[in-house]
């Protein structure tokens, strides 16, 4: 269930049951009292898993990289202070209060998405149904434990504020899930979070910079190639784009430009895609007509419906 990657740290792999991703990689610290970082979901076989865990090294001092359920479900369950970015935790804030919630879908619901599919999203959304709400949470800039020193690299783009955490001695990146090698991070539409897919170039940027040897993320395997990935995901984003713009060659809504992007996903039909990857790949879609509005090439027009058009 973990295996040591370093001394006195290790990666803890927690399953992720009907989700295609698997499993969710959280690493652990060990020092008195360890440092766990990243939790899984609110779900009894997350839990199971990581209950191993804090029963061989102790109950742990929690770090979340961000606040999507898979990393931070279980915060609530482990420890009554879970340690974050100052803008993830203002966020969630915002995340509590239903009017943020009711806002959102009438959004999406603006943007093409069917009435009654957007608010059957409140029943199966993971952030909703597989989290633990911990009694505070606090703020973190580094990581001193177990004889290393991690440092905190605020990357906003997945989340409004995802951070990474590095090593500068060991050249080592936790990564979360800014940088994923066998699968592209979703960067989605966020309410009060101004062009995340403008904040994530920027971050994946900044993190071009650093000297890793090795990065560790938040699923599947590690890797060596932190620049090489990241070229990779800003050409991807780059294709996107050119591919969401070719589609306004009238104005659109989003729910009709989502149609015609090459999702990095299987299915037959759009009609046959499950809600949640349908609610993503509009999200998704709506933060790259997003972009384009902030870079000058498109125009968002607002009535009943919100549309998109060429500039």
């Amino acid at each position: 269930m973990f295996e040591e990657l370093m001394e006195n740290f290790y990666r803890i792999q927690v399953p992720l049951p009907q989700n295609p991703l698997k499993s969710v990689n959280c690493y652990l610290i060990k020092d008195d009292p360890p440092v766990l970082i990243d939790t899984g979901m609110n779900k009894e076989e997350c839990f199971e898993t990581i209950k191993t865990a804090i029963e061989s090294f102790g109950k742990p001092l929690v770090v979340a990289t961000h606040l999507h359920a898979d990393h931070l479900g279980l915060a609530g369950r482990i420890a009554d202070t879970v340690y974050m970015s100052e803008e993830e935790v203002k966020y969630l804030e915002k995340l509590k209060n239903l009017e943020f919630w009711i806002k959102t879908i009438k959004f999406y619901i603006a943007s093409g998405f069917p009435a009654e599919l957007a608010r059957l999203v409140s029943s199966v959304h993971p952030g909703i149904k597989f989290f633990a709400q911990p009694k505070e949470f606090r703020c973190v800039d580094s990581i001193n434990a177990g004889g290393y020193e991690f440092e905190v690299i605020i990357t906003p783009g997945h989340t409004p504020g995802h951070l990474c955490l590095y090593e500068r001695s060991e050249r080592v990146l936790i990564s979360g899930d800014h940088v994923l090698f066998d699968v592209t991070p979703n960067i989605g539409w966020w309410p009060h979070f101004e062009d995340p897919l403008g904040a994530y170039i920027e971050s994946l940027k900044k993190t071009r910079s650093l000297d890793a040897r090795i990065v560790y993320p938040g699923h599947r395997k590690e890797s060596k190639r932190l620049k090489e990935r990241i070229d990779e995901l800003i050409e991807h984003h780059k294709k996107r784009l050119e591919e969401v713009l070719s589609t306004l060659n009238d104005k659109k809504i989003a729910w009709e430009v989502a149609q015609k992007v090459s999702w990095d996903i299987k299915f037959e039909s759009w009609s046959k895609l499950p809600l949640m990857q349908k609610w993503f790949a509009v999200s998704e879609t709506i933060a790259h007509l997003e972009h384009l509005v902030t870079i000058g090439e498109a125009e968002r027009v607002e009535g009943e419906s919100v549309y998109y058009k060429l500039r």
